[in-house]
């Protein structure tokens, strides 16, 4: 018998991608449910509740996209095995591994797609959600390599641009810094240069500053201070986070943040996250496939594989962020911290998927 390889890639490609949306749709489901629950509770509107309640699915989708992955391959595996569309198909003489090529191609697409696209939609829309917390805010962002810090309270305003950054301990120094502070209906009260600004026990302070004020009168104080709610470690926290950033936007803004002072392993493994995502799905193929290899899909040992995998599949997620941890302390490459878990699933899956096919 002979197999047309256009049409097997499209049937086996189309039954893989149908299981992945029905995984998806049941997981999305159960999570969109919970999340709303609990947030309804806590907060007033039905609309909003619901608006932040999809946020957050989207935040958590990439968590558990490679678990989908794997579950859909299990899936696809058990119904053509049942429907015995995998015997014949191993009748003819393909091999485990190339009737598992369409799987890896839907893997790697969706996996690009959840880079390039999912990641990009979530943080705009992430963005779009204003949180307020006793009516002030607070921004932080990089532009032309220089950190812009704005801080917003019911009385007053301060706008701080900086060329750099350093932290000690609970102090952060800005350097090369200018200030300008604001009233409430965003009047210029005061304009303050300074080569070195610190942020430490609530407050910043500035260094024999230069302050100006709306009658261009200039002040050379040896120090000046206002009140802020700000620490180091919410800023880092908050407004530095590597997924406040999406994925096309991450490398120029590393390149800043380098320029600046400012430590990057955090951001630079969760961009290697994301660039190798595909690589993370492919992985999760091999490894379901792994699972899946069984002489009767009907035989009690298949649902016990079942289990086995999805624990597997945990294990793997807490690994990951054991090797990302490694990678951000600097103990690992950035880039090795986070190729090294789906390398080593797709080399141990693949070596007992040959074992088991050569029985």
């Amino acid at each position: 018998m002979r197999l047309k390889p256009r049409i097997l890639t499209r049937f086996l490609a189309s039954h893989f991608m149908r299981s992945f949306f029905g995984v998806v749709g049941v997981v999305c489901g159960i999570t969109l449910t919970i999340a709303f629950i609990e947030n309804l509770n806590r907060i007033d509107t039905f609309t909003d509740a619901l608006q932040f309640s999809i946020l957050q699915l989207l935040e958590w989708t990439p968590i558990f996209l490679p678990l989908v992955v794997f579950m859909a391959t299990l899936m696809t595996t058990w119904k053509l095995t049942r429907s015995s569309e995998i015997p014949i198909i191993q009748g003819a003489g393909l091999s485990p591994f190339q009737w598992m090529t369409p799987f890896i191609y839907s893997a790697l697409f969706l996996g690009l797609f959840a880079s390039m696209i999912l990641n990009p939609m979530t943080v705009r829309l992430g963005k779009t959600w204003q949180t307020h917390d006793n009516e002030m805010t607070q921004q932080m962002m990089l532009i032309d390599d220089a950190i812009w810090i704005r801080e917003q309270t019911p009385t007053s305003s301060l706008v701080l641009q900086a060329k750099s950054a350093t932290t000690k301990k609970n102090q952060m120094t800005f350097r090369n810094v200018l200030m300008l502070v604001q009233d409430e209906n965003a009047a210029l009260i005061n304009r303050i240069e300074a080569k070195s600004v610190i942020l430490d026990n609530g407050k910043f302070t500035a260094n024999n500053p230069t302050v100006y004020d709306t009658k261009n009168n200039i002040q050379n104080p040896k120090t000046w201070t206002i009140p802020s709610v700000m620490t180091p470690d919410h800023i880092y926290d908050r407004y530095l986070k590597p997924t406040e950033v999406d994925f096309w936007k991450l490398p120029k803004f590393i390149s800043g943040l380098q320029m600046t002072g400012i430590n990057t392993r955090a951001h630079l493994v969760h961009f290697y996250t994301l660039l190798f995502q595909p690589l993370m799905f492919i992985s999760m193929v091999i490894l379901g496939m792994a699972f899946s290899m069984t002489r009767s899909m009907r035989s009690h040992a298949f649902g016990i594989k079942i289990s086995a995998g999805v624990l597997t599949s945990f294990i793997l997620y807490f690994l990951t962020n054991v090797f990302s941890a490694l990678g951000i302390s600097g103990i690992m490459p950035e880039i090795l911290a986070v190729m090294a878990p789906p390398l080593i699933v797709s080399f141990f899956a693949g070596a007992f998927i040959l074992y088991f096919d050569d029985l």
